[in-house]
């Protein structure tokens, strides 16, 4: 069975935005504002519903990439992108320059962000964060050859796009925690 999220020591991390954007596609967002009266933290699930005020209601649209040059117009438009990883041992000993995998040992999965691309010496790469902190890679940054299926077996990179739902009949009469976002003042 293939772990997820592995980092350079191993550890699985829990957080899987794959299956969190599946969610939200499904089920829609709102986004919510605590009410004047209320002492109860945000993101707390200990919130009571009269301590929260519904703001609005969204629908969430998953964008995927199917052409390099789709994903560069939309950094460039609407900031860092979303992707999965396979994670190859190699991998985990990255410390610098454009990471391309040569090794077959999977590991698993990891959340990315990719923030931009480059050339460098003539070869093409994305420019991507993961969440293993600055201890490695380039500062916790790391260069991805482009071009080629780098990711490995995971979805294309994806981004969400938010669709404001107006119509009263078409906003869900119920809730669940994870379909909060509160604003913040």
């Amino acid at each position: 069975m293939m772990k997820s999220n592995v980092g350079p020591n191993g550890y699985n991390n829990s957080a899987d935005i794959g299956k969190a954007y599946k969610y939200w596609a499904k089920n829609g967002i709102f986004t919510v504002e605590l009410t004047e009266e209320s002492s109860c933290l945000p993101f707390s699930q200990k919130c009571q519903p009269m301590e929260i005020k519904l703001n609005r209601y969204f629908k969430v649209v998953n964008n995927f990439f199917e052409y390099e040059h789709e994903m560069r117009s939309s950094i460039m438009m609407d900031g860092p992108v979303s992707a999965y990883m396979e994670i190859y041992s190699d991998f985990l000993s990255y410390k610098s320059g454009i990471y391309r995998r040569l090794n077959s040992r999977s590991l698993g999965a990891s959340d990315i962000k990719i923030i931009g691309w480059g050339t460098e010496n003539g070869v093409d790469y994305w420019l991507a964060v993961n969440q293993w902190g600055t201890e490695w890679g380039e500062e916790g940054f790391f260069k991805l050859l482009a071009g080629e299926e780098q990711l490995g077996y995971v979805p294309s990179p994806i981004t969400p796009s938010l669709v404001a739902v107006d119509i009263v009949q078409d906003i869900p009469k119920s809730y669940v925690h994870s379909q909060l976002f509160y604003l913040a003042k």
